[in-house]
């Protein structure tokens, strides 16, 4: 027996409504389905870099700056009364991280921990941008893994968000590279600024912004050669006097002659009385008894096949190795500071890879066809 042509139309009209319910079905999925990847990353930080909090640590470094946080808190001056190795942001981080969460070293390790999920957010962010979602997942996951930030991302040293600044501002120039709005480059230069006044750590990351700097200007196919220069010049200037107008007057705040006494001639000091050592050694070996991950990392340099973006995330792994390589002493938490540069540097070039070798597919499967 035939249907009517009311009931075809009824049959027509639940079939639709089934069809857009699955549609939006899968419209929420994957829309959530990155969210998601990020939460249980973040999750994944948590359960490997920061197990045992409030644990005993014997880390001399550690209880000397939560003793000599706890000194400023009472009034007593950094740099006069105490000594201070370090720029002058540190202990004054420190010491919120006191107020905030009581004096504690449970709350020196809250302020570690937050600035280890920055660092992963962040480079994330830079990979995201420049690459794609999935080889993000990867650099996240390279730095997790990595055992030195496995080791010190309890620790209360400054190298942890110090480094979590310097890829904070690689995030940042990197949304300016795409977007051209100089808000993100003003960010940027704060961010340097921030890493620097923890930890000189922010200095290395100056190379790769300026590549990518001169990465938007590339791409402005409107403008004339002078055009871009001045536009290139332009940008050079903003970061210089942002970044100078920061560190200037905290250091002046603090008493430029005592900074300079005790963050840098005390480190050259201690350079002079130093060995070498072997710190190629150590640099290649961020990532020690695991072969899989120092052969992604020793293979970074393939990030060069993504063009100037990817020869930017490469001037980063250069520019930190050639910074670690003139620290005297050299320990393992200095490492810190290559860990996100290392772990872009090898999802950026990985992820371009697989992009090339997808594409020669495509285009094989399609040439046989």
């Amino acid at each position: 027996m035939r249907s009517t042509p009311i009931e075809e139309e009824a049959r027509s009209s639940a079939l639709r409504i089934r069809q857009d319910k699955g549609n939006r079905f899968l419209s929420i999925v994957e829309a959530c389905r990155w969210p998601a990847t990020l939460v249980a990353l973040l999750l994944t930080v948590l359960w490997f870099d920061h197990s045992g909090w409030g644990n005993f640590d014997a880390s001399y470094d550690s209880g000397v700056y939560l003793e000599s946080a706890r000194m400023i808190r009472r009034g007593y001056p950094q740099y006069d009364v105490v000594f201070g190795s370090q720029p002058p942001l540190w202990l004054p981080l420190l010491r919120l991280s006191f107020v905030l969460f009581g004096e504690s070293f449970f709350a020196g390790q809250l302020m570690s921990s937050a600035a280890c999920l920055i660092t992963v957010l962040a480079v994330m962010a830079i990979v995201a941008q420049l690459r794609d979602r999935s080889s993000a997942v990867m650099a996240a996951l390279l730095v997790v893994l990595a055992p030195v930030e496995l080791s010190w991302s309890r620790a209360v040293i400054a190298d942890v968000p110090s480094s979590a600044f310097a890829a904070v501002s690689i995030a940042l120039v990197a949304r300016y590279a795409s977007s051209g709005s100089r808000l993100w480059l003003v960010l940027t230069a704060v961010a340097i600024a921030a890493s620097v006044l923890v930890k000189a750590l922010g200095v290395y990351t100056l190379p790769p912004v300026v590549l990518l700097v001169l990465d938007r200007w590339r791409y402005a196919s409107r403008l004339d050669r002078g055009a871009k220069i001045y536009g290139v010049s332009q940008d050079v200037v903003i970061l210089g006097t942002t970044i100078a107008g920061l560190i200037l007057p905290v250091a002046l705040a603090a008493g430029l002659p005592k900074v300079w006494d005790q963050v840098v001639l005390f480190h050259l000091r201690a350079r002079v009385s130093a060995g070498a050592g072997e710190p190629w050694r150590m640099i290649f070996n961020c990532w020690p008894g695991n072969g899989p991950l120092q052969m992604l990392i020793a293979l970074s340099g393939l990030c060069i096949l993504g063009g100037w973006r990817g020869l930017a995330l490469l001037a980063w792994v250069l520019s930190t190795a050639l910074g670690l390589l003139q620290q005297r002493p050299l320990f393992e938490h200095h490492l810190l500071a290559i860990i996100p540069a290392s772990a872009v540097a090898a999802a950026f070039g990985w992820g371009e890879i697989v992009a090339r070798s997808l594409n020669y597919w495509n285009d094989s499967r399609h040439g046989w066809g």
